[in-house]
């Protein structure tokens, strides 16, 4: 019943990226990718570490104010100040986490393969990694200046008649 049907190719264009040159460049992509994710997971095991224990002393600490023997109202002034300080450090703790990751961040910068190539490659290569819409124009082509936009006012409603 049913008829095997075979596969059209649609996908004919040739890889931008060919060459001995661009394979080194990916390769060095991927070597580059790999230490800063390989650095990234560190820092957020680090982190993990450093909340667990935070999480781990204020939870003592609390369990401590609970077992005193003091009035409601003290305790809940005591209660009240420890929230604000627990937060502070929380605070101090994921920003000290993003600094790392921000540091890591900027000693191996691009995530992304194109990001790679703007910050690797030279600058007649530059303008292949980009996007070619962005690309020189060849020598003896004029270029076109910006298209100005026509004036966006509101236009009156029709046919909203009363």
């Amino acid at each position: 019943m049913l008829k095997d049907i075979e596969a059209i190719k649609t996908y004919t264009a040739a890889p931008l990226q060919a060459g001995p040159e661009r394979e080194e460049l990916y390769r060095r992509f991927q070597e580059e990718r790999t230490a800063r994710k390989v650095a990234l997971e560190e820092i957020e095991k680090a982190g993990r570490r450093r909340y667990a224990d935070w999480r781990e002393q204020w939870q003592h600490k609390k369990l401590e104010i609970k077992c005193l023997p003091m009035l409601r109202q003290d305790r809940k002034s005591l209660w009240l100040e420890i929230i604000q300080r627990e937060r502070e450090e929380l605070a101090v703790l994921r920003a000290t986490t993003a600094g790392e990751r921000k540091a890591v961040r900027e000693a191996m910068p691009g995530g992304s393969w194109r990001d790679f190539l703007k910050s690797h490659a030279g600058p007649d290569q530059a303008i292949q990694a980009g996007n070619p819409a962005e690309a020189r124009p060849e020598p003896g082509l004029k270029t076109v200046g910006p298209v100005e936009k026509a004036d966006e006012s509101p236009k009156p409603a029709v046919g909203m008649g009363r």
